[in-house]
């Protein structure tokens, strides 16, 4: 179970990260913008979120605090309507409680081994 958690964790960040790179791009291309601004606009939020992702995925202890963080900061900068701002921000708030519960099962069961190597 503990790495169904951690698996969906990193899918669900995956896909959030990804979601926001492609929305910088297309906003790029729909308004025009040179390859530096369509890159720019890209990796603005996208490239934010993929190295946000990447810090959870080589320490999920300290994504799990980290990702809801950036989504809640989302949700606040976001100028949107409430459905439209629940969609972009709930992902990473989700993906963030299930890494805290998978270190919370890890140390149950490290706890747990070293109660058994003592008996």
């Amino acid at each position: 179970m503990r790495k169904n958690l951690l698996t969906t964790a990193r899918m669900l960040m995956l896909v959030w990260a990804i979601y926001w790179l492609s929305f910088g791009m297309g906003s790029g291309f729909g308004q025009r913008f040179s390859v530096a601004g369509l890159l720019y606009n890209a990796l603005m939020p996208g490239g934010i979120f993929l190295a946000v992702v990447y810090l959870a995925w080589r320490s999920p202890k300290l994504g799990g605090v980290v990702v809801p963080l950036v989504g809640i900061a989302m949700g606040i900068v976001l100028q949107m309507n409430l459905v439209l701002r629940l969609m972009l921000t709930v992902p990473p708030i989700i993906a963030g409680g299930l890494l805290i519960v998978h270190e919370f099962i890890l140390k149950a069961e490290a706890a747990k081994a070293d109660a058994d190597a003592e008996c």
